[in-house]
Formats: C-alpha cells, sequence, structure tokens
C-alpha cells in the first residue's frame, strides 16, 4: 500500500474498485512495519462515472440498483480534507515510528486526534456558512476550468440555478461576458482563467454578464484569487469574488 512512500508522506491511489485509498508507512528502525490507512472515498469535485460501477456490478454479479445506491452512500471529501487528515495521520505515524511503544501515550494521542477532526468539521461549516451567506458573488473554478462551487449570491447576478452554473465551463458557449467597453470577452480571458494561467491575481476586472433570468446586463467587478497545493507552483484552483 505504501510502497515508495516516504515517513511523514502519504500515497494517494486509486483501487481496483474505482474509489480512492490512502496509506502512510509506519516504520521501526528503518524497517516497514505496516501502514495506516484510510479508504474507501471519492472527490467531492469530480462526479464519479456511473458506467464503469454499472459494468462492476454486472461484472460481479451485484444488484445494480443497489450497488448504484451504495455508491451513493460513499464519503465524498475534497482534495483539502485529503491533505489535513492524511497530514495528521503520516505524522502520527512517524511518532509511532519514534517513539517506543510503551511511552506512547495512546489515550492522549487519541484525544489529540479527536480534536483535530473536531476543529476540521468546525471550520468546514464556518467556511461553508460564510461562503453560503455573503453577500459578495463567490465561486470556485478548477485548473481545468470546471465551476466547481458557486454561493447563492453569484447565482443570482448569473440568473442561473446551482446545477446549471457547476454544469459549464468558461468555454461554455451560453456565455454572454462583455468587456467594459463592450467588446466580447472570450472564455480564455476571464479573470479565473487568467489567473490560472499566470498564477497571479486579478483585481478589480469589470465585465459585463447577461443575467439569463431577467435578460439584462449585469456589471461586475471581480477579483481572481489562485490557490495552490503546498510545494507546488502551478494553481490548482482559483477563487473568485464579485460585487455589481
Amino acid at each position: 500500500l505504501s510502497n515508495g512512500v516516504e515517513p511523514r508522506t502519504f500515497g494517494l491511489y486509486r483501487c481496483q474498485n474505482n474509489m480512492w485509498d490512502m496509506a502512510t508507512p509506519i516504520t521501526v528502525g528503518n524497517k516497514h512495519i505496516g501502514n495506516l490507512y484510510l479508504g474507501q472515498f471519492l472527490f467531492e469535485a469530480k462526479t464519479p462515472d456511473l458506467d464503469v460501477f454499472r459494468f462492476q456490478a454486472q461484472k460481479f454479479g451485484f444488484n445494480e440498483e443497489e450497488y448504484l445506491a451504495a455508491l451513493e452512500r460513499v464519503p465524498r471529501w475534497s482534495r483539502e480534507t485529503v491533505n489535513t487528515v492524511m497530514t495528521f495521520y503520516a505524522k502520527f505515524a512517524h511518532m509511532i515510528s519514534e517513539l517506543s511503544y510503551s511511552n506512547i501515550k495512546i489515550a492522549q494521542t487519541l484525544k489529540e486526534r479527536k480534536n483535530l477532526l473536531i476543529s476540521l468539521r468546525e471550520s468546514e461549516v464556518k467556511y461553508r456558512n460564510l461562503f453560503e451567506q455573503m453577500t459578495q458573488g463567490a465561486f470556485r473554478q478548477r485548473a481545468d476550468g470546471l465551476l466547481i462551487d458557486v454561493n447563492p449570491a453569484a447565482l443570482k447576478m448569473f440568473g442561473l440555478t446551482k446545477e446549471e452554473f457547476l454544469g459549464r465551463t468558461s468555454e461554455t458557449q451560453a456565455w454572454d461576458v462583455i468587456h467594459e467597453d463592450g467588446s466580447p470577452l472570450a472564455g480564455p480571458e476571464h479573470p479565473s482563467m487568467v489567473a490560472l494561467r499566470t498564477g497571479k491575481p486579478v483585481f478589480d476586472v469589470v465585465i459585463g454578464v447577461l443575467n439569463e433570468k431577467t435578460q439584462a446586463r449585469v456589471w461586475l467587478e471581480i477579483n481572481a484569487i489562485p490557490e495552490f497545493q503546498p510545494g507546488e507552483n502551478d494553481p490548482f484552483q482559483v477563487m473568485v469574488t464579485m460585487h455589481d
């Protein structure tokens, strides 16, 4: 599970069931004695290919409807959650490697783990509440252009449902976006795509979008902030905020 994975790090891999697993090694005296393992889950930003899971159900003789229902119960995690939880587990595994078992305070370790997970959940709830209730429009977009999250204020500005918005990219033809001078603004030049391409923040760009519900032109001031995974030079997503 953790072959080739260095101590204090973790390996992330897709299993034969097309779900994700993670493992970090436990070593004592440079001898690999075991792993800390966490799975099976799916990334919340990626929609699973149901045809793949239908094929698996048929291949192994499972009831297709029950199999897909079980798939819906599989945990969906963000990459931020994965990194936070597995960084903790990797450090925990290294602590076991460094200390003799007689000196490990299991109760304290479990308490710290519980407190970390509680803190993580509380932080996620606070972020989600702020994101949903803020009066500024906000959305997140992946490096491949896929829109992965949006708040109600932004949906109101665009005149779209959440399902409609998240089904698009910057290249979607349905967008009607213009520069401040009235000229068309192509998808690759959207502030979010510029931030993703350059790795630099984009501030105070004024654009006009067509509200698809009211058919009225809405003028917005846009800020786009690229976000990076630890140790990476290219952004993996961008956070966009806007106000009219």
